[in-house]
Formats: structure tokens, C-alpha cells, sequence
């Protein structure tokens, strides 16, 4: 009996083991010291892989649809793999069947790696491959279940120059299409178990070793595989370590000078200069003064008008390459609604942390003339009649536009912002409204004007602004506006005060005169009193 359980415990154990080993997969050889971590392993030594990833040694027979020769003799332990069949060698070849070219990660072959990660964190990628040409020099990494951006189209410039290292993505870092050092890394969510993967982006890719170096010394060393098994590290720092951007937009216009009734064609260029980072929530601000100084008549696709500006949401920005295959560009075409030196900007923001904002915003300037019978320009003034107003007592107030341009004023808007305590008590025809006023006017010729007379009553005293602008839709320059500052007294107070300053004033003096006789009378009495009685004596 003891027997027979001390055998289930060995069975159980055994299968716990062996449940182990199949999950560690990959035996990486593990290097650490005080500026690294590092996981080593061969490409051929995968605990899976599609069937299209072929092992290849100085035995493997010679394979069909692979216009490469054997490169064992110069890969790592004699052996590598090799995604086949190659149907793609140069431009002109098809793209399949098979499939030659995979865009998206995870949609080509697998080959996956299974091991022991001792850390989480930021491992950056090096791949020892081999490539003949441009068409089988790409592919992407990922961890577990994710293709992150940072592990997208790995590149290889290396054609000819045999088995070389490479740690660098596609059009990263203003390098070109060939890429920017160590922009390839994985980011592992926690130390253990965690399964790195491979799936090409182009057919016939050759893979020999693989090296995920985690940066310790705090990016005061960059550390990168050297021959084909060592690892050097040399003083400086990586950018791609500190999660800030560097957006940047710059603008362009078709001409610096148009006439009145002319457009401008204005260019917006926007790119991330950081070499490594993404920018999130990217948001483009163009043309402040729509409306006003600048009319839209062709608006980007993606943009809208957002009060008075052009806004384009770009999302996510990855970092921009060298050359115009890096740039976002935008075109809009505007008409201006004024002449003069009119602005168009352009401005930049993003959620992300910009490194430099010096480069965050763009402005063009145009000059706009006119032939001098087109706009309009007005002026506006508004007055009072009563200089103290009294509450519940109506007060006219007129407000008088006049157009001084040279073309007549078209489409004219008046409108009168009627603060509380204040009740519009009398309208002209032309208007309508109760605390915001709205007058109409299809014209006002030059050198002409009108006159508007409101009356107001005030329902309650205090401090008051009654304000009112003026806007025309070939008006040069913008909207003119005027106000008045009122101070409404109390009615009845304001009654008796005036009483006791005018005619009770006469009272008043009637009233001292009256005690002043009665006084003089008082001391006469009291003289014949005393007169009286002394001639009683």
C-alpha cells in the first residue's frame, strides 16, 4: 500500500515536471549584469511553428520555390529557419499565392518562444538574419497575445552583407525607410512564463538568433549584440526610453498676396520628430477667425468647423520618418471676408508630452487689397437721452450705424444685449427680441446710416450696461461694437429729494422766517409784562 502511494506520488510529481518543461518551451541562455538583462536563444529552437517556417541545416535537402542557397554554415550552431516557399524576390513578382507579404502582425505564420522572463518590463529586440534583397527583409515581434506598434515591420537593410543584427523599425526615428537604432521592443507585463512571438511580414525571411536586452543602467548605457554571441554596451542614452513626443506642424500658402474676391490655398504639414513615441489624441487647429476674416470653400476630409477655426482629430501619430513619405498633410481653400494683412494659423496639441514646443504652432501672413468698392465699414454709437435714469420710468435710448465704406453694407445684424432689471418697453419695426435684441437690414448704402430709438424702463435701481454691436457680410474688418453705463435711482426718492431741493426749499425758509417773528414777538410780550407790572407798583 505505502508502495503503491509512494509510486502515484513519483507519477505525480513526474507529470507536474513535465507540465513544467512543456510550459518553460525555450531554454534561453540568461545573461545579467549591471547594465543588462539579457535572453539569448536560437530562432530553430521555438516550441512551435507553422509549417512554412522550415528548419534549415547542411543536411536539409534543397527545397522547391527557394532561390536562396543554404546559409547554415555561417548561422549560430549550423542551423536556422527560413519562411517558405519564396515566391517574392523582387518588385515585379507577385504577392501569391501563397501569400508572399504579411502588413498586419499575427496574420502570417507563427513561430513562438515560450520562457522565462525575470523581469517585466522593456526588452529590446535584435534578430540575427540573413537577406538577399529588399523583398525578404521584413518582420514582426510580439509577446503573448499582443503585436504591439513597437514590435511592427523590423527591418533589415543588410543585403549581401551576410548574417547581420538588426534592432530597428521600418521608417522609425527620421532614419528612412531603413529605420533608427533599438526602435524594436516588447514590453513584458510580468516576471515568468511569457510566450515571444515571430510572424513575418515578407516570405522568404531567415532568422538565425534572437537577443531581448533590458536596459539597468538607468539609459546611461546602450547595449547591443556584437558578432554573433557577444553584447556591447557604450556610454549615452536612448530617447525612445522617455515616453515624450515631438510634434511639430508647418504651413504654406499658395500665394502671399490676393485681391478681395480671390481664395488662398494654405498647406498644412504635421509630423512626430521623436523617434520612438507615439502621440495620442493629436487634435489640428487651423484659421482662427472663420467667420470673420476668412471664409471655408474646401475643408480637408476628417476636418470640420469648430466655432471659429478649422479642428482635425489625427488620433495617434507614429513617430514621422525622413523625407515627404513622413508627413500628414492637409489643404484647405479660403476666401477672405476683409482686406488688409490678414493671418492664417495653424497649432498642434496632443494628450502625449511634448519635448519641444517651439515647433507646436505656424502662421502665414496675406495680403489682401481691394479695389475699393466692395466692403463696407461701419460705425456705431449709442445714447441716451435722460442722463440719471428713474426705475419704472421709460428712458429713449437711440443707437445710430453708419457705413463709411465704400461699398454698401449687405445683410446688416444689430443686436442689444438687455441686461435683468431692465424691460424693453418699445421696439422700432425692424427688431424683435425681449432681452436680446435682433434689428435686420438688407442694406445701408454708403455714406448713409440708420437710426434706431428703443425705450427702456428700468424695473429696479442699480448699476447698469447696455451694450450693442453691429455685423455686415462684407464688412472690412470685425463686428463694431458700443455700450452706455446707466445708474437707475429710486423714482419716489428721487421725487421727494427734488421737493426738498426746489419748492420745499421755500418752505423751509417760511418756516424759519414764521419762528423768527414769533421769536421777535415773544421778547416784545415779555417787555410789556414787565412794563405793566411796574406800574402796578
Amino acid at each position: 500500500m505505502v508502495l503503491g502511494i509512494s509510486r502515484l506520488l513519483s507519477l505525480a510529481v513526474w507529470s507536474a515536471l513535465l507540465q513544467v518543461a512543456l510550459i518553460a518551451g525555450v531554454s534561453a541562455d540568461e545573461r545579467v549584469t549591471e547594465d543588462y538583462i539579457a535572453l539569448v536563444f536560437e530562432a530553430e529552437s521555438d516550441d512551435s511553428r507553422a509549417e512554412r517556417w522550415v528548419l534549415m541545416n547542411a543536411s536539409t535537402p534543397e527545397q522547391e520555390n527557394d532561390p536562396d542557397d543554404n546559409h547554415s554554415d555561417g548561422a549560430v550552431g549550423g542551423a536556422y529557419i527560413e519562411l517558405l516557399p519564396d515566391m517574392r524576390v523582387t518588385h515585379e513578382d507577385e504577392f501569391g499565392p501563397p501569400t508572399a507579404i504579411w502588413h498586419e502582425p499575427g496574420d502570417g505564420p507563427e513561430a513562438q518562444y515560450t520562457m522565462n522572463f525575470p523581469e517585466a518590463g522593456r526588452y529590446y529586440v535584435h534578430i540575427r538574419a540573413y537577406s538577399t534583397g529588399t523583398e525578404d527583409n521584413g518582420i514582426h515581434v510580439g509577446i503573448n497575445d499582443s503585436w504591439p506598434d513597437s514590435g511592427r515591420r523590423m527591418q533589415f537593410c543588410t543585403a549581401g552583407q551576410g548574417w547581420q543584427w538588426s534592432g530597428r523599425q521600418r521608417n522609425s526615428g527620421g532614419a528612412g525607410a531603413c529605420g533608427a537604432k533599438k526602435t524594436i521592443w516588447i514590453t513584458v507585463p510580468e516576471a515568468g512564463q511569457n510566450t515571444f512571438k515571430l510572424t513575418p511580414r515578407e516570405d522568404g525571411f531567415e532568422a538565425d538568433r534572437i537577443m531581448l536586452i533590458k536596459d539597468l543602467s538607468e539609459n546611461m548605457r546602450i547595449c547591443s549584440p556584437t558578432d554573433s554571441d557577444d553584447i556591447t554596451c557604450v556610454d549615452g542614452s536612448l530617447e525612445n526610453v522617455d515616453d515624450v513626443v515631438d510634434m511639430a506642424v508647418s504651413s504654406a500658402v499658395s500665394q502671399a498676396e490676393i485681391g478681395l474676391d480671390s481664395s488662398v490655398m494654405v498647406s498644412i504639414i504635421v509630423r512626430n520628430n521623436d523617434g520612438y513615441d507615439s502621440a495620442s489624441n493629436v487634435m489640428l487647429s487651423v484659421a482662427e477667425g472663420i467667420g470673420t476674416q476668412w471664409n471655408v470653400t474646401e475643408l480637408h476630409e476628417g476636418c470640420e468647423i469648430s466655432g471659429t477655426s478649422i479642428s482635425c482629430e489625427l488620433g495617434t501619430v507614429s513617430p514621422s520618418w525622413a523625407g515627404e513619405e513622413g508627413n500628414i498633410e492637409y489643404e484647405f481653400t479660403l476666401e477672405p471676408l476683409q482686406s488688409g494683412t490678414l493671418e492664417i494659423s495653424a497649432f498642434i496639441d496632443t494628450s502625449s508630452v511634448d519635448g519641444v514646443q517651439n515647433n507646436d504652432a505656424a502662421k502665414q501672413s496675406v495680403n489682401v487689397t481691394d479695389d475699393g468698392s466692395s466692403l463696407s465699414a461701419l460705425t456705431l454709437q449709442l445714447s441716451d437721452s435722460n442722463l440719471a435714469w428713474q426705475s419704472n420710468i421709460e428712458t429713449r435710448v437711440v443707437a445710430v450705424a453708419r457705413n463709411s465704406g465704400p461699398g454698401a453694407a449687405t445683410d446688416v445684424e444689430l443686436s442689444i444685449s438687455i441686461p435683468a432689471g431692465l424691460i424693453m418697453s418699445s421696439l422700432p419695426v425692424e427688431c424683435i427680441g425681449i432681452t436680446e435684441i435682433q434689428c435686420s437690414y438688407e442694406m445701408i448704402a454708403s455714406d448713409a446710416q440708420i437710426s434706431l430709438d428703443f425705450g427702456i424702463t428700468p424695473a429696479a435701481t442699480g448699476l447698469y450696461s447696455v451694450g450693442i454691436w453691429a455685423d455686415a457680410s462684407n464688412l472690412n474688418g470685425d463686428a463694431v461694437t458700443s455700450s452706455i453705463i446707466v445708474t437707475v435711482e429710486d423714482a419716489t426718492t428721487n421725487f421727494a429729494a427734488k421737493g426738498k431741493s426746489g419748492g420745499g426749499a421755500l418752505v423751509w425758509w417760511a418756516l424759519l422766517l414764521l419762528t423768527f417773528v414769533l421769536y421777535l414777538r415773544q421778547i416784545h410780550l415779555s417787555r410789556v409784562g414787565r412794563r405793566i407790572s411796574g406800574s402796578f407798583r
